[in-house]
Order: structure tokens, then C-alpha cells, then sequence
């Protein structure tokens, strides 16, 4: 989950709010990440956010570097 960093006070309290209320469960087996992107706000950071989530998804998949092996 992201939240741009350039939102307005009441809308980033409630981003907040909502990560400490996930943070605090831990519910079993989610893989959670929260960060706030700098310069953005909202409607800015779709692209961002999507290609960043698909690297934390991947991430147990994917080599520590270089071109990935063919299984």
C-alpha cells in the first residue's frame, strides 16, 4: 500500500490511520509493505505504485541480481 506524500493532512491521517490498524493486526500469512512517496499525492502515483507491487510479489521469485534462470 502507498500513500503520496503531498496529500492533504485529513486525507494522509486517514492513509495513516489505516496502515496502523494493519500494522497492529499482523493477520497471519499477509506480506504487508506501506510506503509514503514523496512529491506525489493520490492520482499521481497508480504507476508507481503498481510496478512497485509487482516487485514485492515477485520478490521471493526473483534472483538477488542479474537475468533470471530458466526453472
Amino acid at each position: 500500500m502507498s500513500g503520496g506524500g503531498n496529500e492533504s493532512p485529513a486525507f494522509l491521517g486517514g492513509i495513516l490511520r489505516f496502515n496502523q490498524r494493519i500494522a497492529s493486526r499482523k493477520p497471519q500469512g499477509l506480506a504487508y509493505e506501506f510506503l509514503i512517496i514523496d512529491g506525489e499525492r493520490h492520482a499521481g502515483m497508480q504507476l508507481e505504485a503498481y510496478t512497485r507491487g509487482l516487485r514485492f510479489v515477485f520478490a521471493p521469485l526473483a534472483p538477488e541480481s542479474g537475468p533470471a534462470a530458466r526453472p
